[in-house]
């Protein structure tokens, strides 16, 4: 692999961390791929047709059988498809080294529990989506733009900020000398920081720890992982800290956001203006919201959802080096951010660089290349 990209790191680590990271982005083309096979399978196939009219045969035609025939069939679709993919989840659990965690017993329930999950929330997402086409035939795709909206903003903004707090409570740390350098930060992007806590809850899907903001509006707390705050020096904490006020400063967020939303409207639109005509073809007056066309509304949505991934990603990218940018020009330029990461380093080592294809799956540069930013 040569020499590592940073003389702090450690070549062996960095050898060990690409491999698992191939392996992780490999399996997650081969589910991406999987979902897409499949779902031409069961159309090609005439399956989807034939589970349609057979389900819809045995349940009676009456108002409130509509949503539910095709909640019931979507979440058939949905375990049908976790079935034939469960050999990849078993490979990706042993990729994340969950495996020698718990026996597979344990694991399989949750495995199951977890996708019970997944089924009912796409079931209720696309039976809202087939009600919508329902209500306005015209403008189904504008209305469900604004349901993405709505939903991102709960899901993704309101429910991590306000709603998790109060069911799994972060606990408060007393360290006054942190609490009051946190606070200076945050003076510097217009926040009032309350308190700062550690939470024992997921925070992010990348590599790296980051810190969470509790509460909403200018007076907030600062989150950091569980355990971070004994393992690493207070200066790491600190930036983790102005860098999340940062993301939030000069509506970088709220930029994002736009983008997000305006890139689901184009999805909805064009999945349905491609759909529709194969349908109608297909022999199924419904058109693109047949319950037989589903799998072909799947294939639509979920690939153009992941071409649209590409530009949001990228997007994301820029604004997470705008992020860096601001943080460092207030805690002592770029060589904060080269002490951070090093810090970071010698708790928990993590991969400094990937390939050019592992990157378009991520929202955040890899450190080299927010080093390397920063450093111009």
């Amino acid at each position: 692999m040569g020499a590592p990209a940073e003389p702090w790191a450690d070549a062996a680590a960095e050898k060990r961390l690409a491999a698992e990271s191939r392996l992780r982005a490999l399996l997650f083309v081969a589910q991406s791929a999987g979902l897409m096979v499949l779902s031409g399978v069961f159309w090609a196939s005439g399956w989807s047709r034939a589970l349609a009219e057979g389900m819809a045969s045995r349940f009676p035609d009456a108002v409130a059988a509509w949503p539910l025939l095709r909640a019931a069939y979507v979440a058939l679709a949905v375990a049908g498809y976790e079935c034939l993919m469960f050999p990849l989840s078993v490979w990706e659990s042993i990729a994340e080294g969950k495996r020698p965690e718990e026996r597979f017993g344990r694991w399989l329930l949750r495995h199951a529990g977890l996708v019970a999950v997944e089924a009912a929330l796409l079931a209720g997402g696309f039976t809202a989506l087939y009600a919508a086409a329902r209500a306005l035939p015209g403008t189904w795709w504008f209305a469900a733009t604004g349901g993405y909206a709505v939903l991102a903003l709960g899901v993704g903004e309101w429910a991590p900020t306000i709603l998790l707090p109060r069911l799994l409570p972060p606990r408060e740390i007393d360290d006054p000398a942190l609490l009051e350098a946190v606070r200076e930060a945050g003076r510097a992007f217009g926040r009032e920081v309350a308190g700062i806590c550690e939470w024992d809850v997921p925070l992010n899907d990348e590599e790296l720890p980051v810190a969470r903001l509790v509460g909403a509006g200018r007076r907030v707390k600062v989150a950091f992982p569980e355990g971070l705050p004994k393992r690493v020096p207070r200066k790491a904490l600190v930036f983790l800290a102005a860098r999340k006020m940062a993301w939030g400063a000069h509506v970088v967020n709220v930029r994002l956001q736009i983008v997000r939303t305006l890139f689901a409207g184009a999805v909805f639109f064009f999945a349905g203006r491609v759909v529709q005509p194969i349908a109608l073809r297909g022999g199924l007056a419904g058109g693109a919201f047949a319950l037989g066309a589903f799998p072909l509304l799947v294939m639509a949505l979920f690939g153009f959802a992941g071409i649209a991934g590409l530009f949001v990603n990228a997007l994301a990218r820029r604004l997470e080096l705008r992020a860096d940018a601001l943080a460092t020009a207030r805690l002592g330029g770029p060589a904060a951010l080269e002490r951070h990461f090093r810090e970071l380093y010698a708790d928990r080592p993590f991969q400094l660089s990937y390939p050019w294809w592992q990157t378009l799956f991520r929202t955040v540069p890899s450190p080299v290349r927010r080093l390397a930013a920063i450093r111009r």
